[in-house]
């Protein structure tokens, strides 16, 4: 398979293989995340079959200084670098490796902070349960960049199988509800998920295929956890859609005392993580 003709773009453009694919950790349905660095960092990524694989292609930037984006790039294989900028360009990135996964988790706690208090300023209500359910996911994305793990579709595997030195950690996974998933729920989700994506103008292809791939695979909770995480992101960027959009979105439960205790349990949490990084 032909990747870096699929990524397209001209030969002066270097691309490489990211994701679990460049691992070797992949799903059989799992795609090809393909960056074809043009300097369109904020260009919509393109789904793609060849030879009956899918290929995702996004586009990236050699000044990229995000360290979500760059978390992501650690494991790249390089595909096409007729240029020769993307290989010094990935050992710059490696070389900082403890530093920008740090950088990652400290962003990914001081998001779970401020979705704790807009949760316990709320007190009550659909959107509160949400803020409070996004809490928990971001301190989970800040636990695995502590671990140095980039954000994947297999976020959740590796959730499950670390040990953590807050023995509190343990209360906070089924506050993300994956024991709930079903092929019925998760349609539900993805259908909320999409709906908002094309409120916002945002792109489809990929939170579409990820969906299919992970259900296909009878992945059910990473599906879930995958499609609670894009729930987040979105609620994060922009809110002006209704609460009971998020609600279907990030499957919450109104329980309003439960949601002040967990909210308070991870704004904990949270606080003793970042004073351990910044220590």
């Amino acid at each position: 398979m032909d990747l870096a003709s699929a990524a397209g773009g001209s030969r002066s453009h270097p691309v490489a293989l990211a994701g679990c694919r460049s691992t070797g950790t992949g799903s059989p349905s799992c795609g090809y995340d393909l960056v074809l660095f043009d300097g369109a960092a904020s260009g919509s990524p393109t789904v793609s079959a060849l030879k009956g694989r899918t290929v995702i292609v996004y586009h990236g930037t050699l000044g990229e200084t995000r360290p979500r984006v760059l978390a992501g790039y650690m494991t790249m294989r390089i595909i096409r670098d007729d240029s020769m900028t993307l290989a010094p360009f990935l050992r710059s990135v490696q070389s900082r490796r403890a530093q920008i996964f740090d950088d990652c988790a400290r962003g990914c706690l001081v998001d779970s902070m401020v979705c704790c208090a807009r949760a316990l300023d709320m007190e009550t209500g659909d959107e509160a349960a949400c803020w409070q359910k996004c809490a928990a996911l971001r301190l989970c994305e800040a636990i695995l960049a502590a671990d140095r793990r980039a954000p994947s579709s297999h976020a959740l595997h590796h959730l499950r199988g670390m040990s953590y030195p807050d023995g509190d950690m343990a209360q906070v996974l089924p506050m993300l509800g994956t024991g709930r998933a079903s092929g019925t729920l998760l349609q539900r989700m993805e259908s909320a998920v999409a709906g908002i994506c094309g409120a916002l103008g945002v792109h489809q292809g990929v939170l579409r295929h990820k969906a299919a791939a992970m259900s296909h695979d009878r992945r059910l909770a990473d599906c879930y956890y995958y499609l609670c995480s894009r729930a987040c992101a979105l609620m994060e960027s922009d809110r002006t859609n209704p609460p009971f959009a998020y609600r279907m979105a990030l499957d919450v439960e109104r329980d309003d005392a439960q949601m002040r205790k967990n909210a308070t349990l991870v704004r904990g949490l949270a606080e003793r993580l970042l004073l351990r990084l910044n220590s």
